[in-house]
């Protein structure tokens, strides 16, 4: 369960035979303040207030019944004058669906120091803004949660849900990486990106991103990026994928050293 100062996100795994869950917010004396059923494994409450203590319980909720209220987790909101929180990601959504797999994303925020991000109840931090999400459970509603944090603060959470395709399903043929990836330094400061691709593409997302994650993202048009304004003698990983649509390609990685200033 994370934190930030007018929200508390929580999550929770999935049985295999509930598909519903009960999920209330308790104040600090224990007493519901709001209760909500959801068809997914994790809710987030908006609108509460800066440093106070929340407990949240989950109940699951199926045919026979429902089972008793599992113990609350407790969590404190952040202080109103505590450091900046970074603001929540933005345009969290979810591609290339099919029965076992799918690509979420969101913007990019080079004052992110990184997110947590949650599918189902299953945690982990990530320093890039996307995930590809892998043994899935066919015809299965999942719900991820995504939590940018800066200085260890966490921002208010991002949620999107989604449903696997049944497993009868043939996925559709999929967007090609880019490939003949050359990174080349051109000067102290400056990195240029090219590649090739082989299918119909609209754009690419090309980046670099240095070894303490400064990172400086570019949309193209075409099969060339150009990045400057770096550090002399850093070692920065350049990556590019492709879109097409809703659909993304794996993403290329390669890795290139400036040269120090002579």
């Amino acid at each position: 369960m994370t934190a930030a100062r007018d929200s508390v996100a929580a999550a929770w795994n999935r049985s295999s035979e509930t598909f519903h869950w009960d999920v209330r917010l308790l104040d600090e004396q224990s007493e519901p303040v709001n209760t909500i059923l959801v068809d997914a494994p994790g809710y987030v409450f908006y609108g509460l207030k800066p440093e106070t203590k929340y407990g949240v319980q989950v109940r699951a909720v199926n045919s026979g019944g429902v089972s008793a209220w599992a113990e609350p987790w407790w969590v404190r909101t952040l202080q109103e004058n505590h450091d900046e929180a970074p603001q929540s990601p933005k345009n969290l959504a979810v591609h290339c669906v099919i029965a076992t797999s799918a690509q979420v994303t969101w913007d990019n925020d080079p004052h992110v120091d990184y997110w947590v991000i949650s599918v189902n109840g299953k945690t982990e931090n990530t320093y890039n803004n996307g995930k590809q999400l892998t043994d899935l459970t066919p015809n299965t509603r999942y719900t991820v949660i995504v939590t940018a944090y800066q200085k260890d603060v966490a921002s208010p959470a991002a949620q999107v849900q989604f449903t696997t395709l049944p497993q009868e399903s043939v996925p559709e043929v999929p967007l090609p990486a880019p490939h003949d990836v050359i990174v080349r330094a051109i000067s102290p400061t400056e990195v240029e990106l090219a590649w090739k691709q082989n299918g119909a593409v609209s754009t690419w997302f090309a980046s670099v991103v240095a070894d303490w994650q400064q990172r400086v993202d570019q949309r193209r048009h075409g099969m060339i990026a150009r990045f400057g304004g770096l550090t002399p003698g850093a070692t920065y990983t350049a990556e590019v994928y492709a879109q097409q649509g809703w659909e993304l390609s794996p993403t290329v990685r390669q890795a290139v050293t400036l040269p120090e200033r002579s």
